[in-house]
């Protein structure tokens, strides 16, 4: 029961401690942030087996 506790205080906490992202805050964060870190990611891979 503690282990159960302990898991439902750290949900509703992470909920109430970061913010609610909207539908198009998440497409602006993939579109600006993660795609070219993929695209990089993808190049040093690459890079690295060519090595």
């Amino acid at each position: 029961i503690v282990k159960s506790s302990f898991i439902f205080f750290w949900y509703f906490w992470a909920r109430a401690a970061f913010p609610q992202l909207r539908p198009d805050q998440v497409m602006r964060m993939c579109y600006l942030i993660l795609i070219p870190l993929a695209v990089l990611n993808l190049l040093i891979t690459a890079f690295a087996v060519l090595i």
